[in-house]
């Protein structure tokens, strides 16, 4: 899930995929200096090596959290 995205922020985006579907697994990706317990999912800084994919991903497969 791109943070930044021309239709719907992706933040606003996280929210409506776990109204749908709460056990859904997300990993934010962004170039902008987002966190985990800002986004309420994982978060993988574009620029990142696959050591920090494999991290994040597992991380993801975690239960999410929500969002305020």
């Amino acid at each position: 899930m791109d943070i930044k995205m021309p239709v719907m922020p992706g933040d606003e985006a996280i929210n409506k995929i776990l109204d749908y579907d709460p056990m859904a697994n997300i990993v934010a990706v962004t170039a902008y200096n987002y966190t985990t317990d800002q986004l309420g999912v994982p978060v993988l800084r574009k620029g990142f090596n696959r050591k920090k994919f494999l991290e994040v991903i597992r991380e993801g497969m975690k239960k999410p959290k929500r969002l305020g």
